[in-house]
């Protein structure tokens, strides 16, 4: 089934197709500094946009002093390349110096000028609905900077069709290009769709490059989706930081509030909050619907305090991911994971319909002995194929243990790898890391944990399932654990 976007009119239909070509042109004094930060940024942007839901078609050209063939001739070639298949959005990225008359400005390679009026024209071989171009430029005489942005946004605006434009130069080059890429890494998401739209990217750019020229749709709709976790957690981000802070602040992030019911929003990935199903320790749980395959899931997101880019928010993330990949009955199956708009973790997850273990206890007693033993037999079938994988769940306990229906019987499923290993920056590490009741010593001693410590842990949900007993406090769990 397709992706799907969210239009104006409150419809769904097919998530865009896309195509971006970067263009990049070194001029007669050959590769100088502007050129050198552009193509890093270019880069970036290029795996942005592969990684995107559904992934684009990327396409570069660069044109040096060594290049003989004219760019406007190598842009028509890569266009050709790219539009094997129509694209609902087409990406253009010019940069390089700028010169010519007003009623043609060019780009002015060391091959040649390059008029940007015909490379807005070969851009009508995509045949696209909308395209949005972007200049990245240096004045190529200098003193000209106002009217020559105004000459390049006229010449671009023929490419047909809707049209957004940006243009930076000379100071503001760099900021236009780092503008976009923040945009499109899901700095621009907008919270009614999810998505980065025509309007919320021509809003993060004119923040990012005050005085470029802005111009084109206020649209609504959906102009790219953001792979998972390819927002504020990006590890790609890290080495553009200083970039940005050149460039100027940007307007601080609402924030986050453990008591917001985010009922409604609609998070990245298109995931449609329905309704609050309850609050932990951690965060809070939520059942939320996946238009994009138009089923019913369930989201856990964490608490403020749980900063993803932290080294515990890291672990966590790569946990979840890795709890992603196994497809397992009795491991709750992951299906996306990423950060909401106001820097909050989440994680989605399969809606399990069904109670818990210590729920089960509270509401029927002590188990029979077979049925006691059939569901610790699929949560140690659960712990084995996380073994299988590297990952330690490190808090099992009846809490983490669902038992739902399942065709006249029971299924046990385990939840919530990882939160053990989150440390909250107001508590120490020895203060978290697992329940006291149900820890095996090694991690009541030392905070150390490893497979033999899930199954030490099953062992405890065994005797409580069967008997009622467990510890009852940290100071029990470490008298008996010392053996008095």
């Amino acid at each position: 089934m397709d992706a799907v976007e969210f239009d104006q009119v409150g419809s769904w239909k097919a998530r865009p197709h896309g195509a971006a070509l970067f263009v990049l042109v070194e001029g007669a004094a050959g590769r100088v500094g502007p050129l050198d930060a552009a193509i890093q940024t270019v880069c970036d942007l290029g795996e942005v946009l592969r990684t995107g839901e559904p992934p684009w078609r990327v396409g570069r050209v660069v044109a040096g002093a060594s290049s003989s063939e004219p760019v406007v001739m190598a842009v028509q070639r890569e266009l050709c390349a790219l539009a094997v298949k129509p694209v609902d959005v087409a990406l253009l990225v010019l940069v390089g110096p700028i010169g010519g008359p007003d009623d043609d400005p060019r780009l002015e390679g060391a091959t040649g000028p390059a008029s940007l009026r015909d490379i807005a024209a070969a851009a009508r071989t995509w045949r696209a609905e909308r395209y949005v171009i972007a200049v990245a430029g240096w004045s190529a005489a200098g003193g000209r900077e106002p009217e020559l942005r105004d000459a390049c946004a006229r010449a671009l605006e023929s490419a047909g069709g809707p049209t957004v434009v940006a243009v930076g130069l000379d100071a503001l080059a760099q900021p236009t290009l780092e503008g976009l890429l923040g945009a499109l890494e899901g700095s621009a998401i907008d919270p009614s769709t999810g998505t980065v739209t025509y309007a919320s990217l021509l809003c993060d750019v004119a923040r990012a490059a005050p005085g470029a020229l802005i111009e084109g749709s206020s649209l609504g709709a959906t102009l790219f989706s953001p792979g998972p976790l390819a927002g504020a957690s990006d590890p790609r981000r890290s080495h553009r930081q200083g970039s940005a802070r050149r460039a100027g602040p940007l307007p601080a992030v609402p924030a986050a509030d453990d008591a917001e019911d985010l009922t409604g929003a609609m998070l990245p990935g298109q995931f449609r909050i329905d309704g609050l199903f309850a609050r932990g320790g951690f965060g809070a749980i939520y059942r939320a619907r996946q238009l994009a395959v138009e089923r019913d899931v369930a989201i856990k997101v964490l608490r403020a305090t749980v900063e993803h880019g932290a080294p515990s928010g890291r672990l966590f993330l790569h946990e979840i991911q890795s709890v992603g990949r196994i497809d397992h009955p009795n491991v709750v199956r992951i299906h996306h994971a990423d950060v909401t708009a106001t820097g909050r973790l989440f994680f989605v997850m399969e809606l399990l319909e069904g109670r818990d273990l210590e729920k089960l206890l509270a509401d029927e007693g002590l188990l029979p002995r077979a049925r006691a033993v059939a569901l610790i037999g699929q949560l140690l079938a659960g712990l084995g194929a996380a073994h299988e994988v590297g990952l330690v769940h490190a808090d099992v306990k009846p809490a983490n243990a669902l038992v739902v229906p399942r065709g006249g019987g029971e299924r046990l499923v385990l939840v919530d790898f990882g939160l053990a290993r989150l440390r909250p920056v107001d508590q120490p590490a020895r203060s978290v890391g697992g329940t006291p009741a149900y820890m095996a010593p090694e991690q009541l001693r030392e905070g150390r944990v490893d497979a033999r410590s899930d199954l030490f842990s099953a062992t405890l949900v065994l005797v409580t399932l069967l008997t009622g007993w467990r510890r009852s406090s940290l100071e029990e769990a470490r008298s008996a654990d010392r053996g008095g």
